[in-house]
This record gives structure tokens, sequence and C-alpha cells, in this order.
């Protein structure tokens, strides 16, 4: 077999490739050839540390993108109810039949298993927003007052939630073991 040459550039592209073991056996066979009687490109392949070299801890990477989704969501989720609980006294209350069901669905898809305490919680803290403000009226209309408000945005909240675990349902392809047939 005639040895085929590549120039310097040819060998410095493909070096990282046969480093993390994805090059073809031509292209191994190519850098392992240059790099015999190249002293540029065998420095450079000897100071050339990629992922072949390193192992990988793809649960820790995966734990460490998990944790900042989770970061991301909750931040979110606070940003967004804070801002829906805002408009509340405000022209723009209208908003919240879109931002709660938001909230909740943002819920769902950050806290997974949890994800019912999401509108619980935005009751509660809709219940305290307006409450405060209210307190030199009568007791029992502030109470009523907000507990109208944090019922309709926590059912708001409860329906996104439920929409999201719906769309999760139906988008998810699980598979199912199949039920043998007894006939």
């Amino acid at each position: 077999m005639k040895k085929q040459y590549i120039s310097c550039d040819v060998c410095q592209d493909l070096i990282p490739l046969v480093k993390d073991q994805v090059a073809s056996e031509d292209s191994i066979t190519l850098v392992s050839e240059h790099v015999a009687s190249c002293t540029m490109c065998q420095q450079l392949i000897d100071k050339h540390e990629l992922s072949a070299d390193i192992p990988i801890n793809d649960k820790r990477v995966l734990s460490a993108i998990h944790r900042k989704f989770y970061l991301g969501g909750l931040i979110l989720l606070g940003a967004g109810t804070l801002f829906g609980i805002y408009l509340t006294n405000s022209m723009g209350i209208f908003y919240n039949f879109a931002v709660m069901p938001l909230m909740g669905a943002l819920g769902y898809f950050t806290f997974r298993r949890f994800w019912l305490f999401v509108p619980f919680v935005i009751g509660i803290v809709t219940f305290i927003w307006t409450a405060v403000p209210m307190l030199q009226n009568k007791l029992e209309n502030v109470i009523l007052a907000c507990t109208f408000y944090a019922a309709i945005y926590a059912v708001l909240c409860l329906l996104g939630g439920v929409a999201a675990l719906l769309l999760h349902f139906a988008f998810t392809k699980e598979t199912r073991p199949k039920v043998a047939d007894g006939s």
C-alpha cells in the first residue's frame, strides 16, 4: 500500500478527532504517518488533551444541567408569580388568565412530583400580598377579597399544571409491555 501524505493543516484538523476516538481508520493512519515525520504536529498531538484522556462522568454533568434548569425554573416561577399578583390591583388583572396557567405549567416542568404545591403556594402568596394593603378595612372583607383572588389564581395555576401534565403524557413515548392475549 502506497503511503499518502497530508499537509500539517489537514493533520491538525484531524488530531482532535483522533484523540476523541471518532476518526475513521484511514484518518488515524494518515495522522500517525504524518506525525511520525513531522515534529511540529507531534508536539501538538502530545499537548492536545481531549476527552479521550479524561473520563466524563455523565451523571455529574446531567445533574449539573438539571440543577441549572431547576434554578432557572424556580426564578421564572417566582418572578412570574409576583408579576401576576402585582397585576391584581391594576387594569392588567385579566392578564392573569394567561400568566397563572403558565406558572402552573412551569411549576409542573420544574418540580415534576411536587407540582401540586405550586398552586397552593401561589394561593398563599396571593392571599398575603392582597391582605397586607387591605388591613385597614373590616377583617371579614379582607379575608373574603383575599380568598377570592387566591382561589382564582390557584385554580388557574392548577389548570396550567394539568395542561402541562396532559401534554407531557401525550408527547412522551413510553414503552409499555404488551399484554399477552389469553386466547
